[in-house]
């Protein structure tokens, strides 16, 4: 794998074996990290799921991944592309509150192990280091219900819609109808991130999930 940005030879390494063990071994939470390309070492992406018996479930998520020319002895910077309503991730820049992306990391951690900690985040949020002010403040109150309900409600891009092709439903807000945004063997789309419905375009399946 070739480099158009110049990376020291310790971090193209690293990131290298890195790679190779996730596809050895991929990690569960997620359904697709690597390079954005053969020429961008130090530029991944990744699509995280929804966790499982969460007011995400059934989601995915595409993270924007860039790695600084030093790792492992700096973290990479992660972010959400795909909205998501969570009081420690801003709904509008994608930004995540995780030590683990500050003062926490040591070279110790991976780029996988780094979203798995972000996966963990989906159902362990901390409400008290808040980017988003709304959720959090209904989890400090406890209200749970309220919480989830602010995650699917018609006025943030987080309802569902169902497809009449292969029945799949799917948040609105999880993917755009960009085919070119994913690998084609991972998904269909057929929800646009946005609240109005009139914009929906129930396309055929065009991939296997």
């Amino acid at each position: 794998m070739s480099t158009t940005r110049t990376s020291p030879p310790s971090s193209t390494k690293r990131l290298l074996h890195e790679l190779q063990s996730y596809t050895s071994d991929p990690n569960p939470a997620l359904l697709h990290l690597a390079p954005v390309s053969e020429s961008q070492i130090l530029h991944w992406d990744a699509i995280m799921k929804g966790v499982d018996g969460s007011a995400y479930e059934g989601g995915l998520w595409r993270l924007d991944i860039r790695i600084p020319d030093n790792y492992p002895m700096a973290p990479p910077t992660i972010k959400f592309l795909t909205p998501i309503c969570h009081p420690n991730v801003h709904l509008q820049t994608g930004e995540i509150c995780l030590d683990l992306l500050k003062q926490a990391w040591t070279p110790a951690y991976t780029i996988t192990q780094t979203l798995t900690s972000i996966h963990q985040l989906l159902t362990y949020p901390e409400p008290d280091s808040p980017l988003n002010v709304d959720i959090a403040a209904l989890l400090r109150a406890g209200d749970l219900v309220g919480a989830e309900s602010l995650v699917s409600s018609p006025s943030t891009p987080f309802h569902h819609a169902h497809s009449p092709f292969c029945g799949f439903a799917n948040p609105l807000s999880l993917a755009e109808h960009l085919p070119f945004t994913v690998r084609p063997s991972l998904l269909c789309f057929h929800g646009l991130a946005s609240v109005d419905r009139a914009r929906l375009t129930p396309l055929p399946c065009r991939y296997n999930l």
